[in-house]
Formats: C-alpha cells, structure tokens, sequence
C-alpha cells in the first residue's frame, strides 16, 4: 500500500534521478552560450572560467535553499517553481544570445 510518506520518498528519488539525467546536457548547453561569449574576449580562458565558477556556487546555494522550501513546503512545489525558473531561464538565455 502507498503511503504519502512512500509516495514523496518516490518523488525525491524521482526528481534527483531525472535532474541527474538532464545536468549534463544542461551545463554542455550553458558551457557553449558561455563560450560563444567569451569568443570576442581577450582573456577567453579566464571569462569562462569565471562564469563557470559563478554557475557552480550559485548551484550550492540553490540546492541548499531548495532542501529547506521542500522541508517546509513539500518536493512537488519545489519541483514546479525548479521547473518555472529554469524555462524563464533558458527564454532569458535564449533572447540574450540570440535576440534582438
């Protein structure tokens, strides 16, 4: 028999496993906007790692504060508002690199 503590234990399983299947084709994708832009540079090597290394710390904090709000509010929310910051993300990215 489900229980809901079964079911979020399978939801935190499930989420960690579909974010540990699209993380890598994540960062390749923030890798190549990163040096597209670092393309025009002098300092090529130092832009990207910069970056990179802002990409990395931010990505403590976020799983940091996402363990908290999920303590506080459940998985699912934090699942949904993962989903929404990521899609404005990847529109902001998108309209930067290649908008007007």
């Amino acid at each position: 028999m489900l229980t809901q503590q079964k079911i979020e234990i399978l939801t935190a399983y499930g989420v960690i496993g579909l974010y540990s299947l699209i993380q890598p084709a994540l960062l390749a994708s923030i890798s190549t906007v990163i040096m597209d832009k670092a393309a025009p540079m002098q300092a090529k090597a130092t832009f990207f790692s910069l970056q990179l290394s802002v990409i990395v710390i931010m990505g403590f904090i976020y799983a940091t504060m996402a363990m908290s709000f999920a303590g506080q509010y459940g998985y699912f929310p934090v699942l949904l508002s993962s989903i929404a910051l990521n899609l404005i993300a990847a529109i902001f990215t998108f309209n930067f690199s290649y908008g007007k």
